[in-house]
């Protein structure tokens, strides 16, 4: 006989409809932070980041994220449950006190402005001269060779030291291997002694800048500081990969010793600095007999100096295409990315360190140059002082605008802090000097003389005579008019 049919097949199974949502008062919260909508609207914390850094910390994930919020909404001063303002966060001050620095410095900058605007010989010496353009400043400043070192070596050291500031925590946590928690302890410990040797290093410069010229002192400096650098970077390294995991007393020792060189070998920076930018100001100004254009060579450095930003940020993208990944936990990391932060510091700030070395031997103003510069702004503040004082006691216009008589030999040899080298370059100087015309601008005064001289002494070889009498240890001019004196 034929086989029976099969058996029909039941009708699949329908899923089951889903429940009705809850009201928020029936549906508990499963962890606790889950009472806190604004984090997950912000998406401040994603799942797996928090997954895997509790796995890293061996902590379930509700309570490190539970604990994450409850100090953000500590610092912020925001409520756990809603995020809405409730008070004064525990950071409130830290950022009063730096909001109040600044507006301090801003307000000392400030009392430049009086004396600035008090300045009718700079004026004149700028003979009207309408400010420059930027593209125009920045032709005027990079002409000269002198800026040209000192702007690079500004570069240069902005983009070391903003690196070393801002990545600094980076290593210490991929490289070195410490946990987040600590690092600002590790960067305390630190910069305590950066501050400390910085300062009392002070007395011990500023006596050697009067015997070393400073480009040469600090390209000593950057050399040994490229040698050190590598030195504690490594050792860092080397303690926080130990058996038995890094040790924070041993980590803090060295810290506290890398800050402490770091201070010396930094301290004296500053006042080289502008040391080096005043000479080269100083040649700017010789060359434009007198005019100061201090502001114009400040700007433009200051421009060179902030395209250091470029830098560190290709330096913080590079850790990027190094397969860096800032949601990743510390142990997470490719070594591709950890290798990459650690050539930064191991690689990069020594080459940039060896770079500043090379320029500070090659700043150009030194040896002869710099004692001939010397002598030259001598002459002309001397120039400057000597109308300032006219002004000030009112003599008649008639004895304004006449050219400094004295010569560099006089004044680099009357200096109280003449050098050996200088004094010796004032007897090969003769009777140089730097001539200066006062423009008449004071009430005509000028050409009002010049037209009596003129009416009254038609020849010109016999206008006047000028002796110049030292008595006291100080100058007297007394001009003597042939043509009938005023």
């Amino acid at each position: 006989p034929p086989p029976p049919p099969p058996p029909p097949m039941p009708p699949p199974l329908q899923p089951p409809p889903p429940p009705p949502p809850l009201s928020p008062a029936e549906s508990p919260p499963s962890a606790p932070w889950a009472a806190a909508p604004w984090v997950l609207a912000t998406d401040a914390f994603a799942p797996d980041y928090v997954a895997q850094c509790a796995a890293a910390a061996n902590a379930s994930a509700d309570g490190l994220l539970s604990e994450a919020l409850k100090l953000r909404a500590d610092a912020c001063g925001l409520d756990p449950e809603t995020g809405e303002p409730s008070g004064v966060g525990t950071e409130f001050w830290r950022f009063g006190l730096v909001a109040g620095l600044i507006a301090l410095m801003g307000t000392c900058a400030f009392l430049a402005v009086a004396p600035a605007r008090r300045t009718p010989i700079s004026l004149e010496e700028a003979g009207g001269q309408a400010p420059l353009s930027l593209c125009a400043s920045l032709r005027a400043t990079f002409r000269l060779h002198s800026f040209r070192v000192y702007a690079a070596i500004m570069f240069l050291s902005q983009c070391y030291m903003s690196h070393l500031l801002t990545n600094i925590s980076l290593y210490l946590v991929y490289v070195v291997g410490i946990d987040v928690a600590q690092v600002g302890f590790l960067m305390g410990a630190m910069m305590l002694p950066v501050i400390a040797t910085r300062v009392l290093s002070l007395p011990l410069y500023l006596w050697l800048l009067q015997r070393a010229h400073p480009a040469s002192v600090y390209s000593v400096l950057r050399a040994i500081e490229a040698g050190l650098v590598v030195l504690f970077f490594l050792l860092l390294k080397a303690e926080g990969n130990a058996e038995g995991g890094p040790q924070m007393s041993k980590l803090t020792a060295t810290a506290a010793a890398a800050g402490a060189v770091l201070g010396v070998t930094q301290s004296p920076n500053d006042i080289i600095s502008h040391m080096l930018m005043g000479w080269a100001i100083d040649e700017d100004g010789v060359e434009r007999r007198g005019l100061r254009r201090e502001g114009m060579f400040y700007a433009c450095n200051g421009v060179c100096q902030h395209l250091s930003e470029v830098v560190v940020a290709l330096i913080l993208a590079s850790y990027g295409w190094a397969g860096f990944d800032p949601k990743q936990c510390p142990s997470e990391q490719p070594a591709s990315a950890v290798t990459a932060i650690e050539l930064s510091f191991l690689v990069f700030g020594p080459v940039v360190l060896a770079l500043l070395t090379l320029l500070g031997f090659a700043y150009p103003i030194r040896g002869e140059r710099l004692a001939r510069l010397k002598a030259q702004v001598a002459v002309l503040n001397e120039d400057r002082s000597r109308r300032i004082t006219e002004r000030n006691v009112s003599r008649p216009a008639s004895t304004r605008g006449t050219a400094s008589t004295r010569t560099l030999a006089e004044v680099v040899f009357r200096s109280r802090c003449s050098r050996p080298d200088e004094v010796a370059l004032s007897e090969q100087l003769t009777t140089s000097s730097v001539p200066y015309s006062e423009p008449a601008s004071e009430a005509g005064g000028a050409a009002a003389s010049a037209e009596a001289v003129s009416a009254e002494a038609p020849d010109k070889n016999s206008s006047s005579k000028h002796a110049v009498a030292d008595e006291a240890g100080g100058e007297e001019d007394a001009v003597a008019d042939e043509a009938g004196g005023e």
